[in-house]
């Protein structure tokens, strides 16, 4: 076999490993003021690396969730669906399997009977199964809502909130999923029995086909009821949906 390159690392010592002094110290090394200031903003530069280090472990442990729908349907120059959904859900993890989480939402369904209705919540979450096919985590904490309805009134309620999010990977391309949302308000207390003056729950269900890396089918049936809706609403609303979904 010929060796395809010999070289030599040269290099200096000054300090063995128990900090003896082995041969001539360079000449800013005699003076000790110099010595000092240099010797400082090194320990500032561990410091600062090693802040930095443990930031972005932390980091490790964030999760932000966004999602945004819009559903607008019109025929015959009549509009028969004006939906609007923004929804921001930070996920910061305490354990294994437990952490905190929050929710900003915001849903506009005129239909539905209200022009604007926003939600804030937060609380504790558990993942109860996390497997390489199969995740599911539960969530729960107080909430609060303000709805305006398209006559001009509205309320603004303490509450609770309840989730749940499963997922099964049922083939290599093929996986179910199930979200729901349940909120009970009492019209300005707060609800600790569910017999509360209005309960909302929003069920999505679907399935997910991937067609490539980049490419996935989605056949979803979303159910949204409302206990107590506005005059002239109806209390169920139910959408299907078939959709492509590119990732970037």
């Amino acid at each position: 076999m010929t060796p395809v390159a010999r070289f030599e690392i040269n290099y200096s010592q000054f300090l063995d490993e128990h900090g003896h002094v082995v041969r001539a110290l360079p000449s800013f090394a005699q003076d000790a003021s110099g010595l000092t200031e240099l010797y400082g903003w090194m320990v500032l530069i561990r410091t600062y690396d090693a802040k930095a280090i443990a930031l972005q472990r932390t980091g490790i442990n964030w999760e932000h969730r966004l999602r945004a729908t819009a559903d607008y349907q019109r025929s015959n120059g009549r509009t028969s669906r004006e939906q609007y959904l923004v929804a921001w859900e930070p996920h910061f993890q305490i354990g294994e399997d437990l952490f905190t989480f929050g929710l900003a939402q915001y849903d506009s369904d005129r239909f539905q009977g209200f022009s604007s209705r926003y939600s804030l919540s937060g609380g504790l979450g558990w993942k109860v199964i996390d497997s390489s096919t199969a995740q599911l985590e539960v969530k729960a904490g107080p909430a609060w809502r303000q709805v305006d309805y398209v006559d001009g009134s509205g309320y603004s309620s303490l509450g609770a909130l309840a989730g749940a999010e499963f997922s099964w990977q049922l083939a290599q391309r093929l996986r179910f999923t199930q979200n729901a949302d349940l909120v009970a308000d009492g019209g300005g207390s707060a609800v600790a029995h569910i017999d509360a003056n209005n309960i909302s729950i929003l069920a999505t269900t679907g399935l997910e086909a991937r067609v490539s890396d980049r490419l996935t089918t989605r056949l979803s049936y979303t159910i949204d009821y409302d206990s107590n809706p506005a005059p002239r609403a109806v209390s169920t609303d139910t959408l299907s949906r078939f959709t492509l979904v590119y990732a970037f």
